[in-house]
């Protein structure tokens, strides 16, 4: 991968980094959780009515112990991703609770939905791998629907997946599945998504699954976003450093609880839309705050997050085509490790469309060729071959073209490349449209990863255990 975007000079940096020092000090961060209020009282920050005040040496000593790398480990090892250094690794969409189907209507996810997606990652040439809620099944209970959606997550792909953070106990669940499956956890097989609160705290939610996670060792992304003008300041600079303190907060939470954990550095940022309220994805502004936070994440040596395709359109149309490839490419060419939202998100996160998911994928294939390193080896630069056609000859029947042409470039699927009479006469589809056949294909063609029966069993075991027990996930 090749980072082109450094929007901040190393003085501006610094700056972020010493006013975020700053608010730490003198105005805290809230964090509702008596178990992480003891530990940072344990550690010498001083806690005034749930808000830590952080000195600069429990963060610089916090940011000493995280690792600059790690691997995530899948169930198949070949499928196993670097996180860190110029790697850049996709998910689908995460979180949304509703289906936009291609007429236009919209329907409430169930788990259905969730298993299609599942299949439908498992099987993209482009996705690296599962988030924990890529819907909300409405058709699932609050306190044990994450259990369905680890099972299938573990076993109808085995590419790595995120865990839940919905709460404490489904944070216990996620990382006991994985151990099943593992059969252990002294290495990094599950992440979970921890979301600070804007503005300046976390929920007890959030800080309790944070603390879960760091106490195996399972690596978290910590992620602050904020409504630029609603819970941050109207500024981009306000709104990145406030992120940046929360992230700082978030981190340093993480060490204390166990040195070593591995963090994901993550932020956005989005504005409010001052004419109606309404939240917004969209945006330039969120691009600018992507290309920010990916470059405070190198200056702390951290691997990065940042979001995906994101559209504020509930439609596949030019407006989400443009939105999704602005925000996809523009956290691939800053340099983030890894995106979420890839693939699927309609409606500033309301709604997932198959659709949209198809047509997403193929942008992922075509940013992640954007940024791949250029092959400049002596034998790229056919020098030879080049001396050998001379002036005003042609390259296209060449054994050196031939052995290369289904290879050298990016080979669309979806997107049109034909003239308008080959397009006519085949229907003159639409890139939506051709998205709606490519999902029944594919699903169609979905083949389930092999598992160990045994290891199938005791995951079915433990989620009648669990739900069972009101408490089994949280012994």
């Amino acid at each position: 991968m090749n980072p082109m975007t450094r929007p901040l000079s190393p003085e501006q940096q610094l700056k972020i980094h010493n006013f975020s020092l700053q608010i730490l000090a003198e105005t805290g961060i809230r964090f509702n959780s008596k178990p992480a209020l003891t530990l940072f009282a344990k550690h010498g920050a001083e806690i005034r009515n749930n808000t830590v005040f952080f000195n600069e040496k429990i963060i610089k000593n916090a940011l000493s112990s995280v690792p600059s790398s790690f691997t995530w480990h899948a169930r198949n090892e070949q499928r196993s991703i670097p996180m860190g250094g110029d790697h850049h690794h996709m998910g689908p969409g995460y979180g949304a609770p509703f289906i936009l189907e291609k007429e236009g209507t919209m329907r409430n996810a169930n788990m259905d939905d969730y298993d299609n997606f599942c299949k439908l990652t498992h099987t993209s040439p482009h996705l690296d791998f599962l988030g924990s809620i890529m819907v909300q099944p409405a058709d699932l209970s609050a306190t044990t629907g994450h259990l369905k959606m680890l099972y299938s997550n573990f076993t109808l792909s085995d590419k790595p997946t995120m865990g839940s953070t919905a709460s404490p106990r489904a944070a216990r669940d996620s990382l006991n599945m994985a151990k099943i499956i593992f059969n252990t956890l002294n290495r990094p097989v599950v992440m979970g998504l921890i979301n600070s609160l804007a503005p300046l705290q976390f929920a007890h939610e959030m800080t309790d699954a944070l603390m879960i996670y760091a106490e195996n060792g399972q690596p978290v992304i910590i992620h602050s976003g904020a409504m630029m003008g609603s819970t941050s300041p109207i500024t981009g600079a306000g709104t990145q450093v406030m992120q940046n303190a929360m992230n700082l907060a978030g981190i340093c939470l993480a060490q204390l609880v166990h040195p070593g954990t591995p963090v994901v550095y993550g932020a956005g940022g989005t504005p409010l839309d001052m004419k109606t309220g309404g939240y917004t994805t969209g945006s330039p502004e969120l691009i600018q705050n992507i290309a920010v936070h990916a470059q405070m994440g190198r200056y702390y040596n951290i691997p990065t997050r940042a979001g995906g395709a994101f559209t504020d359109s509930l439609a596949p149309d030019y407006q989400a085509g443009a939105e999704s490839s602005l925000i996809l490419g523009a956290a691939a060419t800053c340099g983030v490790n890894m995106s979420l939202h890839c693939c699927g998100i309609l409606g500033a996160y309301i709604a997932m469309g198959y659709e949209k998911f198809m047509a997403d994928e193929e942008l992922c294939g075509v940013v992640k060729k954007m940024v791949a390193p250029v092959d400049y080896s002596d034998e790229a630069f056919a020098i030879d071959l080049i001396k050998e056609i001379g002036p005003g000859g042609q390259y296209l029947s060449h054994m050196h073209t031939m052995k290369r042409c289904r290879t050298a470039f990016f080979q669309n699927k979806l997107f049109n490349k034909s003239n308008h009479d080959r397009w006519f006469k085949n229907g003159k589809k639409w890139a939506h449209e051709m998205a709606s056949d490519a999902v029944t294909h594919r699903l169609e063609s979905y083949t389930k990863p092999p598992m160990d029966s045994n290891i199938e069993n005791a995951l079915k075991q433990y989620i009648e255990l669990a739900h069972n027990s009101d408490h089994f996930g949280d012994e």
